[in-house]
């Protein structure tokens, strides 16, 4: 997945336990950033009335010896992390395995997307109404190749037309990007 190594439980209803690594150049504050988030919208998912599952961070930010044969796989198919000296940073989180189910899986039902999106567009329109705005909508950087910088282009389909940009481009940080 990425920059994360992701160890499944077998037992049912075990959850998985994800590693997400510093990716190079990038500041460990938007590591520790995500970690808060995440248990902030953990702590508080009954109390909003949340429909999602969310993860629950357990190691803010922690170095790795680079021994490891599983963070060299990382680095092998193409995405640089940051190092200093002979270790990486990592950040732990424990996660449902349903957290891990993206809605554009071509392998979901249709019962299965419908399920999500219901979910998703409501635990999205619920934060914003208490003022808690998803600023970087995640699923539209996976489609990044070359490390650029993030941004926002809306001609990204006529722009590069011919390279291999996938979609209707991309959204950074963009406070207010919804209203109700």
């Amino acid at each position: 997945m990425g920059r994360s190594l992701v160890f499944f439980g077998t037992a049912p209803g075990e959850e998985a336990l994800i590693f997400k690594f510093l990716k190079k150049g990038a500041d460990s504050a938007s590591l520790a950033y995500e970690y808060d988030v995440m248990n902030f919208l953990h702590s508080h998912r009954k109390n909003l009335g949340l429909m999602g599952s969310y993860p629950r961070g357990r190691v803010r930010i922690a170095p790795v010896e680079a021994s490891d044969p599983l963070i060299s796989g990382i680095e092998k198919s193409g995405i640089p992390l940051e190092k200093k000296g002979n270790d990486y940073f990592v950040m732990v989180y424990q996660a449902p395995h349903d957290y891990l189910t993206y809605l554009n899986d071509p392998d979901l039902t249709r019962e299965e997307f419908e399920k999500a999106l219901k979910i998703n567009i409501h635990d999205l329109f619920l934060l914003a109404r208490h003022g808690i705005f998803n600023l970087e909508l995640i699923e539209l950087f996976h489609n990044q190749k070359d490390g650029a910088e993030r941004f926002y282009d809306w001609m990204v389909d006529v722009n590069h037309h011919r390279k291999n940009a996938a979609g209707a481009g991309r959204i950074n940080n963009i406070p207010r990007c919804i209203r109700i």
